[in-house]
């Protein structure tokens, strides 16, 4: 029987960098749109929800990571995690509700 060579890390983080390499980008991007939007007296608002799904989605790789890492320990520390992970999505959604819909960075 041959030895069958576990490809999944390989393929988890390939993923992982195309998300920080998007995140990035529109990042620059809403970056971008705010300094011209703001020469010109525009508003801000797309680059405001630009920044949030770039914000969003650099989020996604350090959860993914320190999941990786929790779910190598024990028990208590998998719990500690999805507490950590269910503050930080509460607190994002209330700041972005009570500042009014403006970009949280």
């Amino acid at each position: 029987m041959a030895n069958r060579k576990n490809n999944n890390n390989r393929s988890n983080s390939s993923w992982l960098a195309l998300f920080s390499f998007v995140a990035v980008m529109l990042l620059g991007l809403a970056l971008m749109i705010s300094f011209i939007c703001s020469a010109l007296d525009v508003s801000e608002s797309v680059s405001s929800f630009i920044e949030r799904i770039a914000f969003g989605i650099a989020m996604v790789v350090p959860a993914v990571m320190s999941y990786r890492e929790a779910r190598r320990k024990t028990t208590v520390w998998f719990v500690l995690w999805v507490i950590a992970v269910v503050l930080v999505v509460v607190f994002y959604i209330l700041r972005f509700i009570f500042r009014g819909g403006k970009a949280v960075t």
